[in-house]
């Protein structure tokens, strides 16, 4: 989930926003702004996300569209609205897939990972977290990679395959490269794994370990975590008075940070101990504290999902509003694009028309070549007949004359006749 703000720096971030423009940046900064309201005030949190995911939609900026579908399902899995939570985070993962950034693509399969978990489908859950180790292993991130090793681990520690568990968890101490507060996390972890098989001695050889680091890194609430387990540990060895001792550092430790889950686990284990000692006085007063706190988070409760409804309803009003100015966006488009179809129909008819007219012309044209050659083969045949005809005319006229008699000869024949006579 996004990183929260400093409850200092919001007044900056809002300030930052009132000029900003509307670009990749201003993405980045309601998604801060989001990020800083995500649990104080989760509408204020919804809207500005909302507000980043349509500008990043319009920009086409595809790492603001991750960051914000992130924003929103990260607020709708801290109201425990899974569903909702599961789909802005599946909405954010094409969009992850398509950039060269290791570590936002691990974590959106990780938040995907997450919402699988608090709805106990934990093989669903793992699937995705093996996707994101092997991006994590991919890009070389040792931290990155910890960090899925770790909830991979976890995951098989509520199936109770120990085993296995004990090995993700190791294997993520290896990678936490002298990180005391990862170390520590590890350590709980491991802690939690032997707990669990009731090898209560290397259980809190573990969170021993685990409160050390967890004090030097200076994280409170892992620090009360820690000394909560390590109470309950005591508890379950039967060393009640060393269970008391730790059980009221992890008091003193949650109050400082107002942690009511943590609270509300301290005075249980105090209650337990001191009913097992035989001071029914104090474990009653620890018992009436634990329902005191178990009823301010039972009305914290009721709150959040008052809040949630309230939420969905806004939600559902502001994807009316954006249905409505897409479908008219829709419309427009539609219309432009029928103007282009008449357009582009009107350009083919009269294209048709003009190869229809061509093809009529070319067709005209090669009749009127094949007339003409047949008349000149005609004229060419009659003149070759003509020819034939004067050619045979004048050799019967010289055959005729070279018959008839010459004038001399007819001469010689008529005065032969008249001496005779």
């Amino acid at each position: 989930m996004l990183a929260q703000a400093q409850p200092g720096a919001l007044d900056s971030l809002l300030g930052a926003l009132k000029g900003a423009k509307d670009d990749s940046n201003k993405v980045l900064l309601l998604n801060e702004v989001s990020a800083a309201y995500m649990r104080s005030e989760p509408l204020k949190g919804r809207d500005h996300a909302l507000q980043a995911l349509a500008l990043a939609e319009k920009l086409n900026y595809l790492k603001g569209i991750v960051l914000s579908n992130n924003s929103l399902g990260a607020i709708a899995h801290n109201q425990g609205n899974y569903p909702r939570a599961l789909e802005y985070q599946l909405n954010a993962l094409p969009y992850a897939e398509k950039l060269s950034d290791p570590a936002l693509h691990t974590k959106i399969l990780g938040d995907i990972a997450l919402v699988y978990y608090s709805q106990r489908e934990l093989e669903k859950a793992n699937e995705y977290n093996f996707k994101a180790l092997d991006i994590a292993r991919q890009a070389g991130s040792q931290g990155l990679t910890a960090n899925i090793l770790n909830s991979i681990g976890n995951i098989y520690t509520d199936q109770e395959k120990f085993g296995q568990a004990l090995k993700y968890h190791f294997l993520a101490l290896e990678m936490r490269g002298g990180n005391k507060q990862g170390m520590a996390v590890s350590y709980n972890n491991i802690s939690r794994v032997y707990q669990r098989q009731q090898q209560y001695d290397s259980a809190l050889n573990y969170v021993m370990e685990a409160n050390r680091l967890a004090i030097e890194a200076g994280h409170r609430n892992l620090t009360a975590r820690t000394y909560s387990n390590i109470g309950a540990l005591y508890v379950a060895m039967k060393n009640y008075g060393k269970a008391i001792h730790y059980a009221q550092k992890a008091l003193e430790t949650s109050k400082k940070t107002n942690h009511l889950n943590l609270l509300k686990d301290s005075y249980s284990i105090l209650a337990e101990a001191y009913e097992n000692l035989g001071d029914h006085a104090r474990a009653f007063d620890a018992y009436k504290k634990y329902i005191a706190v178990r009823d301010s988070m039972y009305n914290e409760e009721n709150t959040r999902k008052a809040t949630q409804v309230q939420m969905q309803y806004e939600f559902d009003k502001k994807e009316a509003e954006r249905k409505a100015e897409q479908d008219k966006r829709d419309a427009i488009a539609q219309k432009e694009r029928q103007r282009q179809e008449v357009i582009i129909y009107g350009v083919s008819a009269g294209l048709a028309l003009v190869l229809l007219l061509a093809l009529f012309i070319l067709k005209g044209y090669r009749e009127k070549k094949k007339a003409n050659s047949e008349i000149m083969l005609q004229k060419q045949i009659i003149e070759e007949k003509q020819k034939e005809i004067l050619d045979s005319i004048r050799y019967a006229k010289r055959i005729q004359v070279s018959r008839m008699p010459t004038e001399s000869y007819i001469n010689r024949s008529l005065q032969r006749l008249f001496k005779r006579s």
